[in-house]
C-alpha cells in the first residue's frame, strides 16, 4: 500500500509538471507550440517547462554549436586533382587551392610532399605541383595530404583547421585561431620539414624538370 501511495504522488507531480497553465497562455503565449509554455502548480510558482520544449532547446544549442565544425570542414576539403604527364611526371592541378584551405603557402606543403615521396616538384604559374613521380593511382595523394593535415594543420583539441604553424628556435608550434590552443609540431625522423630556409632555397634551385 505504502508503494502504490508514493507512485501514485510522483505521478500527480509529473501530471502537475506537464501541465500547461491556461493563465500564462492567455497573457502572451498564443501561437506558440503547448511544450513552449512555463509551467505552473496551484499557487501559481513557477515549475518550469515542459520536457520536449527543454529538449528542443538543447538540440539547438547542439546544432548551432556544432556548426563548421571539423567533420564538416573535412568533408569540404577538395579531393586532389590528379593528371599524368607522360610516364615519369604527375601533376596535381589544383595543388594551390588546397594550400588555400589548409591555409598554408605552397612552398610548405610542396616540401612536405618531396620529404614523403623523395621527389623533386615544381610550381607552374597557376600554382599547380608537377613532381618527378609516377602516381600507380589517381587517388595515391590522398592519404599523403590527409596526413599533411593531421600533422601540420589539424588542431588536437577543437580538430578544426583554422591554424597557424610557427618556428621559433628550431620548434614548429601549431597556433590554432578558433580555440587558441598550441601543441609543438613533432617531426618524424625521415621528414625534415624543419630544414633551414637556406637549405630548402638549395634545393629549390636545383630543381629542374
Amino acid at each position: 500500500m505504502r508503494q502504490q501511495a508514493t507512485q501514485m504522488r510522483q505521478n500527480n507531480r509529473m501530471e502537475r509538471f506537464f501541465e500547461v497553465d491556461e493563465a500564462a497562455a492567455r497573457a502572451g503565449h498564443a501561437g506558440s507550440s503547448p511544450a513552449a509554455f512555463p509551467v505552473t502548480d496551484a499557487n501559481g510558482q513557477g515549475k518550469g517547462y515542459r520536457y520536449e520544449h527543454m529538449l528542443t532547446c538543447i538540440h539547438e544549442t547542439l546544432t548551432k554549436s556544432n556548426k563548421g565544425t571539423s567533420s564538416s570542414e573535412r568533408n569540404q576539403l577538395p579531393a586532389p586533382q590528379i593528371e599524368m604527364i607522360g610516364k615519369k611526371k604527375t601533376m596535381i592541378t589544383n595543388f594551390g587551392r588546397l594550400c588555400e584551405v589548409f591555409h598554408r603557402t605552397p612552398e610548405e606543403v610542396k616540401e612536405f610532399i618531396e620529404q614523403e615521396l623523395t621527389a623533386n616538384g615544381n610550381l607552374d604559374s597557376k600554382q599547380a605541383l608537377i613532381l618527378k613521380y609516377q602516381a600507380r593511382k589517381a587517388n595515391d595523394f590522398d592519404k599523403l595530404f590527409i596526413r599533411y593535415l593531421d600533422e601540420y594543420v589539424k588542431c588536437n583539441a577543437c580538430h578544426r583547421i583554422d591554424t597557424t604553424l610557427t618556428k621559433e628556435n628550431r620548434i614548429l608550434t601549431l597556433h590554432c585561431n578558433v580555440c587558441t590552443a598550441t601543441r609543438t609540431v613533432n617531426v618524424s625522423h625521415d621528414n625534415t620539414y624543419a630544414a633551414s630556409t637556406e637549405k630548402r632555397s638549395i634545393k629549390r634551385n636545383a630543381i629542374t624538370l
